[in-house]
């Protein structure tokens, strides 16, 4: 059984591996060779997304971290972990601090059945609707009626909307702007995340 240390006090990964780094008079190429990483990208790559607290695919180098820090794999795991939460926390508070009432589609498909499909055709910002800071909190529904497309790429048909008055408050209407049900927190739409290649066909179709 592993002794770990209380969440609060955890280091992120980063900052575990800053700390070996310092401690072993290595620099960054060193490391990632350590870990399997060897082409100058890769390592820019890997800590960058360390600086940033994304852990998305560093579950993979868990094992070859944990040898290279000469840690229980326990640690290592609980570090990710910890870094994982450091940033959604930030995006959080961020999304939070920036948040304006506006309108979220529903869709028959929560997550697009064609994830590039859907990117190329910009689904994701269909996916919301403004709210006039002009227009009476009660005239919102109506406005957004106006406004339903049929349907969305990837999405599928719109079956009906949610109006997010506050990150804390929304309530959920159907395609004629009647109310349905009231939510406790805000209708965040699925976030989805393009390959490289997608990525870069994206930008040559956006350009």
């Amino acid at each position: 059984m592993v002794d770990m240390p209380d969440i609060d006090e955890f280091p992120s990964l980063l900052e575990m591996i800053a700390d070996h780094m310092t401690r072993h008079a290595q620099n960054e190429a060193r490391f990632c060779q350590m870990i399997g990483i060897r082409t100058p990208r890769a390592v820019r790559a890997f800590f960058e997304r360390l600086a940033t607290n994304d852990m998305i695919h560093m579950k993979h180098h868990r094992r070859q971290l944990a040898g290279a820090l000469d840690l229980p794999i326990e640690i290592v795991d609980a570090a990710i972990e910890h870094s994982a939460e450091r940033l959604a926390a930030e995006r959080e508070a961020a999304w939070r601090a920036a948040f304006l009432p506006h309108a979220v589609l529903v869709t028959q498909n929560r997550r697009p059945s064609q994830i590039v499909i859907a990117a190329m055709a910009g689904a994701e910002k269909k996916m919301s609707i403004e709210l006039p800071a002009s227009l009476p909190k009660l005239s919102w529904p109506k406005h957004v009626v106006r406004q339903l497309p049929e349907g969305v790429p990837g999405f599928g048909f719109v079956t009906g909307f949610v109006i997010n008055y506050s990150p804390d408050q929304a309530v959920r209407f159907d395609l004629d702007g009647q109310p349905l049900a009231a939510l406790p927190a805000a209708y965040r739409p699925v976030k989805f995340r393009l390959s490289r290649q997608a990525q870069e066909l994206r930008k040559m179709v956006d350009d």
